[in-house]
């Protein structure tokens, strides 16, 4: 419901990086943080199973639907 409510009514989304770099005589230390955020506001009513089927890695796919008028 989710992902539905990002494709209906939108999302915003950051990311940002954060690169650390140390330098010592031996050698050089490295780190990269990436943080991404996903912000929504809203609500899906009436979102209906549609099926479900298992993929090649024996997973659970479930797929829903929305009737959009």
């Amino acid at each position: 419901m989710s992902q539905a409510n990002r494709f209906f009514n939108g999302s915003v989304i950051t990311d940002d990086m954060v690169l650390k770099v140390v330098s010592e005589p031996q050698q050089d230390t490295k780190e990269v943080i990436e943080l991404i955020n996903d912000n929504s506001l809203g609500y899906v009513k009436a979102l209906e199973l549609l099926t479900t089927f298992p993929d090649d890695n024996d997973r659970l796919v479930f797929m829903f639907y929305k009737l959009i008028k």
